[in-house]
């Protein structure tokens, strides 16, 4: 059955009123037919017709509560996950973008703890990842560091003391090799139906994501899985095509050759929705960020207000999370508590000691 609006005028035939409908016990003196007519028609004088003035108000502020009673109990949320080391302005631009233009309600940062494609690169502890973004993103009440994806033990350690080393660096090890085996990579599948269970059902989920990583979606672990859980918006970089996006679905849901081959020369904007997908296109933000470059330039010095927030930029100078040289700092514990000394070493560009097996 459809959506109905009832709008308080009931037909009354000629033989009485429906014996479910209530009738007015103070009616003794009118007339049967006046009698005949329902408590809720008490306007059933007035004409009810569509193309009556007083119906068609009465019918547009119907719809324009109904509207808006939707509006109130749907959200749209948006998840946005990277290893963000360090997080910098162009994440920020583009989660402000895609707030603005899809009208996000609010927006997840998820710092992955291990993920999957990065599996054996340097990767900083989670905890400084972590409250980098929790920097990043004070001043925008939308915005939300999670710890939807942090090492179990290590986010308790950050949720009642984020300073301290002994405990975080002890979590860190446990979870990082689990006695020996190691961590689970965390993957985005799992991490948008955790986030959904605490959602409505008329909530919308939106993945937020770079066009480098959509390049390579349909190697996800259960990509197909998850285009059904969440619509994706993608920002794009100058050089990919509309065609490059729809061939980079899986296969599954990848539209054929000949469908895709004329919009090889389109840019890649708009809305592709196909059956199973809906992806989002946004233009080139122009936020020429790269964290591999930010990396460099603060383990030599230079300034980075240019490419990160000015609380990232601070704590990174206070922290000496990417200095070169091996230099004292009364955060060492924490700098050195990720659990896997190659990681560390490596994003401190110093020789990892030999990993006991």
């Amino acid at each position: 059955m459809g959506n109905t609006i009832v709008t308080g005028v009931h037909p009354v035939s000629a033989e009485g009123p429906a014996s479910d409908w209530p009738v007015s016990s103070r009616n003794n003196g009118l007339s049967d037919d006046a009698r005949a007519i329902p408590l809720a028609s008490r306007i059933g004088n007035l004409d009810t017709r569509r193309d009556c003035p007083v119906s068609r108000v009465w019918f547009r502020t119907a719809r324009l509560r109904l509207q808006l009673s939707l509006r109130l109990f749907t959200m749209n949320i948006g998840l946005f996950g990277g290893t963000f080391d360090p997080v910098h302005r162009g994440h920020l631009a583009f989660a402000q973008e895609a707030m603005d233009r899809y009208k996000l309600h609010r927006i997840y940062f998820v710092p992955a703890n291990i993920p999957p494609h990065k599996q054996h690169q340097p990767l900083s502890p989670f905890v400084h990842r972590f409250a980098m973004l929790a920097l990043a993103t004070a001043r925008q009440k939308a915005f939300i560091p999670s710890l939807l994806e942090a090492p179990e033990e290590g986010a308790a350690a950050i949720r009642t003391n984020p300073i301290r080393s002994s405990p975080v660096r002890s979590n860190l090890v446990r979870n990082n090799y689990n006695n020996g085996g190691p961590e689970k990579p965390s993957y985005t599948i799992d991490t948008v139906r955790r986030l959904k269970k605490s959602f409505k059902a008329s909530h919308k989920l939106f993945v937020l994501i770079g066009m480098d990583a959509f390049a390579d979606i349909a190697k996800w672990h259960q990509a197909e899985a998850l285009f059904r859980e969440c619509e994706f918006v993608v920002a794009n970089r100058p050089g990919y095509s509309l065609a490059d996006v729809a061939n980079a679905l899986p296969e599954s849901l990848r539209p054929r050759p000949e469908v895709t081959k004329p919009f090889h020369k389109h840019a890649a904007t708009g809305d592709l929705v196909l059956k199973g997908a809906t992806i989002h296109l946004l233009g080139d933000l122009h936020q020429a960020a790269s964290a591999t470059a930010i990396r460099q330039a603060a383990a030599v010095g230079k300034p980075l207000g240019r490419f990160v927030d000015a609380l990232v930029a601070e704590y990174l100078q206070k922290i000496g999370l990417y200095r070169a040289a091996k230099q004292s700092s009364p955060f060492d514990g924490l700098r050195t508590g990720s659990g896997d000394s190659r990681q560390v070493a490596g994003a401190r560009n110093v020789p990892a000691p030999p990993r006991k097996r």
